[in-house]
């Protein structure tokens, strides 16, 4: 997938297809993709098929075939659900999920998902995720490796919340979670159970944004090889 952050900065990971990758994860709110095959299957290159989001109490999962789940429970037509939260128009889901709304649209072979946030760190937690790192404050773009086969390098972060060196294929397999809504996994990027222990952005230095599309920064976009 292509990735935009919050920053700006864009970069690519191709994970690995078939498996399960933890894109967002906060106080109360988590965010996994499942990893597709794109192409031949040694492109070195993966889409986004499904994704699961966890947030308010709810489950909602969504995949490329159009199925929408919301806590069990399958979806048909269009409409609001949850009291508002979840509102289906056709082939876009948008999910209100503690500070941010994220809006999944179906392109027909791969999903892609947009981020916005009037001020992700309202909580004192900061963002962590394959695309929640960028929600850093420091008002710098992450401009990362990019192609076949890249996975994150300059723009993800390891696990002592270090920036990885362009080139570094390893640090990605630390994201990965046993499934779309896995908010359990053991890894250091869990935020979903977090208390305030961050105090290092605002809306005014990083925390917030609001244009969340590939176009102007706030999201990321796996379609467009």
């Amino acid at each position: 997938p292509h990735f935009v952050g919050a920053d700006g900065g864009t970069y690519d990971i191709q994970g690995e297809a078939g498996k399960t990758y933890n894109l967002l994860s906060d106080k109360g709110v988590q965010v996994n993709g499942r990893f597709d095959q794109w192409g031949a299957a040694n492109s070195g290159m993966t889409v986004v098929g499904a994704v699961g989001i966890s947030a308010n109490g709810n489950q909602i999962t969504y995949d490329v075939d159009g199925t929408l789940s919301i806590n069990g429970q399958a979806i048909e037509g269009n409409g609001e659900f949850l009291g508002g939260q979840v509102k289906r128009d056709r082939t876009t889901v948008t999910i209100k999920a503690g500070e941010y709304t994220v809006t999944v649209k179906d392109w027909g072979r791969h999903l892609m998902l947009d981020f916005r946030s009037d001020n992700a760190v309202a909580d004192n937690v900061k963002p962590h995720g394959l695309w929640g790192v960028t929600v850093d404050g420091d008002g710098k773009a992450r401009m990362g490796d990019k192609g076949r086969g890249t996975q994150g390098g300059g723009a993800i972060e390891n696990a002592n919340g270090e920036i990885v060196a362009k080139g570094d294929k390893q640090t990605v397999k630390e994201y990965e979670v046993g499934g779309l809504l896995d908010t359990n996994f053991g890894g250091f990027d869990n935020k979903f159970n977090a208390g305030a222990v961050w105090n290092g952005g605002g809306a005014n230095n990083g925390g917030g944004w609001n244009g969340g599309d590939a176009n102007n920064g706030g999201g990321w976009n796996n379609g467009g090889w």
